[in-house]
Protein backbone atom coordinates (compact mmCIF):
# COMPACT_ATOMS: atom_id res chain seq x y z
CA UNK A 1 0.00 0.00 0.00
CA UNK A 2 2.50 2.20 0.95
CA UNK A 3 4.68 1.26 -2.34
CA UNK A 4 1.51 2.43 -4.43
CA UNK A 5 1.00 5.62 -2.67
CA UNK A 6 4.14 6.87 -3.01
CA UNK A 7 4.50 5.46 -6.43
CA UNK A 8 1.17 7.44 -7.40
CA UNK A 9 1.76 10.90 -5.70
CA UNK A 10 5.70 10.80 -7.60
CA UNK A 11 4.01 10.13 -11.42
CA UNK A 12 1.80 12.54 -10.49
CA UNK A 13 4.40 15.22 -9.51
CA UNK A 14 6.13 14.31 -12.56
CA UNK A 15 3.93 14.27 -15.12
CA UNK A 16 2.37 17.29 -13.76
CA UNK A 17 5.45 19.44 -13.47
CA UNK A 18 7.34 17.74 -17.18
CA UNK A 19 10.01 16.49 -14.92
CA UNK A 20 11.67 13.11 -16.77
CA UNK A 21 10.02 14.56 -20.01
CA UNK A 22 12.81 13.59 -22.77
CA UNK A 23 13.60 10.58 -24.37
CA UNK A 24 10.19 8.84 -22.83
CA UNK A 25 12.09 8.59 -19.32
CA UNK A 26 9.21 9.24 -17.54
CA UNK A 27 7.10 6.53 -18.85
CA UNK A 28 10.29 4.31 -18.80
CA UNK A 29 10.10 5.14 -15.04
CA UNK A 30 6.04 5.08 -15.33
CA UNK A 31 6.29 1.29 -16.26
CA UNK A 32 8.87 0.30 -14.03
CA UNK A 33 6.90 1.33 -10.69
CA UNK A 34 4.04 -0.17 -12.66
CA UNK A 35 5.85 -3.30 -13.22
CA UNK A 36 6.83 -3.76 -9.83
CA UNK A 37 3.13 -3.11 -8.33
CA UNK A 38 2.24 -5.84 -11.15
CA UNK A 39 4.64 -8.18 -9.81
CA UNK A 40 4.26 -7.69 -6.67
CA UNK A 41 0.73 -7.69 -6.50
CA UNK A 42 0.63 -11.49 -8.50
CA UNK A 43 3.22 -12.92 -6.16
CA UNK A 44 1.03 -11.47 -2.75
CA UNK A 45 -1.98 -12.59 -4.41
CA UNK A 46 -0.65 -16.19 -5.28
CA UNK A 47 1.00 -16.42 -1.98
CA UNK A 48 4.59 -16.96 -3.10
CA UNK A 49 8.13 -15.15 -2.62
CA UNK A 50 6.92 -13.10 0.69
CA UNK A 51 10.40 -12.67 0.92
CA UNK A 52 11.25 -11.25 -2.49
CA UNK A 53 8.62 -9.32 -2.24
CA UNK A 54 9.06 -7.74 0.46
CA UNK A 55 12.77 -7.08 -0.32
CA UNK A 56 10.82 -5.49 -3.77
CA UNK A 57 8.98 -3.60 -2.15
CA UNK A 58 11.27 -1.86 0.59
CA UNK A 59 13.90 -1.61 -2.19
CA UNK A 60 11.26 0.37 -4.56
CA UNK A 61 9.46 2.03 -2.07
CA UNK A 62 12.64 3.65 -1.23
CA UNK A 63 13.45 4.62 -4.31
CA UNK A 64 9.94 5.93 -5.13
CA UNK A 65 10.63 8.10 -1.81
CA UNK A 66 13.45 9.22 -2.76
CA UNK A 67 12.10 10.19 -6.23
CA UNK A 68 9.35 11.58 -4.96
CA UNK A 69 11.82 13.63 -2.59
CA UNK A 70 13.62 15.03 -5.44
CA UNK A 71 10.35 15.73 -8.14
CA UNK A 72 9.30 18.10 -4.96
CA UNK A 73 12.53 20.02 -4.53
CA UNK A 74 13.09 20.45 -7.82
CA UNK A 75 9.34 22.06 -7.98
CA UNK A 76 10.10 24.09 -5.05
CA UNK A 77 13.62 25.55 -6.35
CA UNK A 78 11.81 26.31 -9.97
CA UNK A 79 9.26 28.00 -8.14
CA UNK A 80 11.77 30.28 -5.35
CA UNK A 81 13.20 30.91 -9.06
CA UNK A 82 10.70 32.26 -11.03
CA UNK A 83 9.42 34.49 -7.71
CA UNK A 84 12.61 35.62 -7.05
CA UNK A 85 13.69 36.39 -10.74
CA UNK A 86 13.34 40.27 -11.56
CA UNK A 87 11.48 41.15 -15.08
CA UNK A 88 10.48 44.51 -16.47
CA UNK A 89 8.10 46.50 -18.24
CA UNK A 90 8.57 49.05 -20.80
CA UNK A 91 5.87 51.44 -21.83
CA UNK A 92 6.35 52.52 -25.53
CA UNK A 93 4.44 55.75 -26.33
CA UNK A 94 4.35 58.71 -29.09
CA UNK A 95 5.51 62.22 -27.29
CA UNK A 96 4.90 65.73 -28.75
CA UNK A 97 6.59 68.80 -26.98
CA UNK A 98 4.81 70.38 -24.08
CA UNK A 99 3.30 73.10 -25.81
CA UNK A 100 2.60 71.51 -28.69
CA UNK A 101 -1.11 72.16 -30.25
CA UNK A 102 -0.98 68.32 -31.07
CA UNK A 103 -3.25 66.54 -28.57
CA UNK A 104 -3.91 63.14 -30.04
CA UNK A 105 -2.64 60.72 -32.48
CA UNK A 106 -4.61 60.89 -34.86
CA UNK A 107 -3.54 64.02 -35.85
CA UNK A 108 0.25 63.23 -36.70
CA UNK A 109 1.19 61.22 -39.63
CA UNK A 110 4.88 60.63 -38.90
CA UNK A 111 7.02 60.28 -36.05
CA UNK A 112 10.64 59.99 -35.76
CA UNK A 113 12.19 56.66 -33.97
CA UNK A 114 15.27 54.91 -33.43
CA UNK A 115 14.44 52.00 -35.27
CA UNK A 116 17.67 50.24 -35.29
CA UNK A 117 18.35 50.02 -31.93
CA UNK A 118 15.05 49.45 -31.07
CA UNK A 119 13.06 48.54 -34.00
CA UNK A 120 10.82 45.56 -32.68
CA UNK A 121 9.10 48.06 -29.72
CA UNK A 122 8.88 50.62 -32.26
CA UNK A 123 6.98 48.39 -34.80
CA UNK A 124 4.70 46.81 -32.24
CA UNK A 125 3.81 50.57 -31.27
CA UNK A 126 2.99 51.50 -34.66
CA UNK A 127 1.19 48.28 -35.42
CA UNK A 128 -0.98 49.32 -31.96
CA UNK A 129 -1.56 52.50 -32.89
CA UNK A 130 -3.11 51.64 -36.55
CA UNK A 131 -5.07 48.96 -35.02
CA UNK A 132 -6.48 50.65 -32.63
CA UNK A 133 -6.33 54.26 -33.54
CA UNK A 134 -6.50 53.50 -37.85
CA UNK A 135 -3.77 56.21 -38.23
CA UNK A 136 -0.52 54.80 -40.29
CA UNK A 137 2.27 56.71 -38.73
CA UNK A 138 5.63 56.47 -41.21
CA UNK A 139 8.09 56.45 -39.06
CA UNK A 140 11.18 58.67 -40.00
CA UNK A 141 14.50 56.96 -38.74
CA UNK A 142 16.97 59.01 -36.36
CA UNK A 143 20.51 57.61 -34.68
CA UNK A 144 19.04 57.63 -30.91
CA UNK A 145 16.31 58.50 -28.81
CA UNK A 146 18.40 61.55 -27.80
CA UNK A 147 18.61 62.42 -31.56
CA UNK A 148 14.74 62.07 -31.68
CA UNK A 149 14.34 64.40 -28.51
CA UNK A 150 16.63 67.06 -29.86
CA UNK A 151 14.81 67.19 -33.19
CA UNK A 152 11.43 67.42 -30.89
CA UNK A 153 12.75 70.35 -28.80
CA UNK A 154 14.19 72.39 -31.84
CA UNK A 155 10.95 72.03 -34.16
CA UNK A 156 12.32 69.63 -36.71
CA UNK A 157 9.69 67.44 -35.91
CA UNK A 158 6.21 66.77 -34.66
CA UNK A 159 6.62 63.97 -32.42
CA UNK A 160 8.94 60.68 -31.62
CA UNK A 161 8.48 57.74 -30.16
CA UNK A 162 9.53 57.07 -27.03
CA UNK A 163 10.93 53.69 -25.06
CA UNK A 164 10.26 54.30 -21.14
CA UNK A 165 13.55 52.75 -20.19
CA UNK A 166 15.40 55.61 -22.14
CA UNK A 167 13.32 58.33 -20.63
CA UNK A 168 15.75 58.56 -16.74
CA UNK A 169 18.49 59.07 -19.95
CA UNK A 170 16.86 62.36 -21.44
CA UNK A 171 16.08 63.51 -17.94
CA UNK A 172 19.64 63.32 -17.15
CA UNK A 173 20.78 64.86 -20.18
CA UNK A 174 18.01 67.86 -20.51
CA UNK A 175 17.25 69.75 -17.56
CA UNK A 176 13.44 70.55 -19.44
CA UNK A 177 12.94 67.38 -19.77
CA UNK A 178 9.82 66.38 -18.21
CA UNK A 179 8.39 62.40 -18.31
Amino acid sequence: MLFALLAGIATYLMYANNILAFRHLNIIYTVLLVAVFLISLVLIIRKKGKIVVTILLVIFSIVTAISLFAFKSLVDVANDMNQSASYSEIEMSVVVPADSSISAVTELSSVQAPTNADGSNIDALISQIKSDKGVDLATETVDSYQAAYENLINGSSQAMVLNSAYSSLLELSYDDYES
